[in-house]
């Protein structure tokens, strides 16, 4: 199971890559996370919200979260989910 749920996460982290700017943007704007403690990370990491308004940024941030997240599938299909919709 742990083995499944690590290749979801590496394949996430590929796509994050492949999101357009406007798409990596909009999940760095809403991402479709609830933990209170990555979002309190990602909010330090980022303070001056540069993931809101620079693709790179905004990438390098959705996989801080990705990594960061739990790995259970409520979670792992979140995050596929919000990168699925932007296809």
């Amino acid at each position: 199971m742990e083995k499944e749920r690590q290749k979801r996460v590496e394949k996430l982290l590929g796509e994050v890559d492949k999101l357009k700017p406007d798409d990596a943007i909009s999940i760095a704007t809403s991402p479709p996370i609830l933990e209170k403690k990555v979002l309190d990370l990602v909010e330090a990491r980022d303070p001056q919200n540069l993931r809101l308004t620079d693709p790179d940024a905004a990438k390098e941030i959705k996989k801080f979260i990705v990594v960061l997240s739990k790995r259970d599938d409520q979670t792992l299909n979140a995050l596929e989910a919000a990168i699925k919709a932007t296809e």
